[in-house]
């Protein structure tokens, strides 16, 4: 078949990397775990068992496609998580408090109460340095460049961007929530929470056996069936639902007095709330009417054998 007939989608998550081929009027889908030290590992993973569905070689397949769209969500996650390298604040001097004030966005101008989120940077790492503009851009007082956070700076590299702060570029309106499979359950004063931490691919969740033992939402997905271990992703990985159990037990079911079981649907019942919660924030809170919306999962277990059918290869999953 001649160039420019396939066309392919990736998606780069935290746990894995989610791949879709468009190819004579059908979708073939499969999912990769994500590389956290060099992404393009998974996504050439993921390609190459898109070939192998097709019965063919990354080369064949490569050279038939003409499109390649990629996206991630790896800098939502480390919005979300907080997890990103130390970051520092230069700005003008006496403004390093700007950042707190937060004139240019609030998620809720009507509420007063409204607790700030967690800065960006800590105060001591905001450096302000003598230079003024007035209000058309002529310079008041020039820029000290001498006192400029460079020595400091190599000395000190610093965190990056949180959720709940504006990214001054233009991109679709997307509402984030840590409520991937594989967010963390914890207990917090006698509470359950899940998110936004996550285990990320490396180690994962604890059903992966690569030596993660929080418990993640993957994991109570296997304690109440929802998952098999013997097929998840099309058989091509197996989960170690006993270490899974073991992980619930000890960090969730045990703390809370409750049963595996019963910390499992814990889990979930908590991370669905969350999804809904930011549904409705995305939606409802913005005065749109969600009934006559089509809802779209993209995380996607492959459950079907390795041949490919009419239509989707594969089954919606919660993973």
């Amino acid at each position: 078949m001649a160039r420019g007939g396939y066309r392919i989608g990736i998606d780069v998550g935290g746990t894995f990397t989610d791949v879709v081929l468009v190819h004579d009027g059908r979708l073939t889908i499969d999912k990769d775990p994500t590389t956290p030290r060099d992404q393009s590992e998974g996504v050439l993973g993921g390609i190459r068992q898109l070939a192998a569905r097709l019965g063919g070689t990354l080369s064949d397949l490569l050279g038939k496609t003409s499109t390649v769209v990629h996206g991630t969500t790896t800098a939502d996650n480390t919005m979300i998580e907080m997890s990103g390298a130390v970051t520092g604040l230069v700005t003008s001097e006496g403004h390093r408090d700007e950042i707190e004030i937060r004139r240019g966005y609030k998620e809720d101008i009507w509420d007063p109460a409204l607790p700030p989120p967690r800065p960006i940077c800590p105060r001591r790492q905001r450096y302000g340095v003598p230079e003024r503009l007035d209000f058309e851009g002529n310079v008041i007082v020039p820029l000290d460049a001498a006192s400029c956070p460079a020595a400091t700076s190599r000395r000190r590299p610093s965190w990056n961007w949180h959720h709940r702060y504006l990214v001054g570029l233009p991109m679709v309106d997307v509402q984030t929530v840590g409520a991937g499979g594989g967010s963390i359950a914890r207990v917090e004063s006698g509470a359950l929470k899940v998110g936004p931490r996550s285990a990320g691919a490396e180690p994962g969740p604890a059903c992966y056996g690569r030596g993660g033992t929080e418990p993640t939402v993957t994991d109570a997905n296997v304690v109440l069936g929802f998952l098999n271990p013997e097929r998840f992703c099309g058989g091509t990985m197996r989960l170690d639902a006993d270490g899974a159990a073991a992980a619930i037990r000890e960090r969730i079911a045990k703390p809370l007095g409750l049963s595996v079981t019963a910390a499992a649907d814990g889990i979930l019942r908590i991370v669905n709330a969350n999804m809904a919660n930011a549904v409705r924030k995305a939606s409802a809170q913005k005065g749109i009417d969600p009934r006559p919306l089509a809802m779209s999962a993209t995380a996607m277990t492959i459950a079907a054998p390795a041949t490919t059918r009419r239509g989707v290869t594969g089954s919606p999953s919660t993973s």
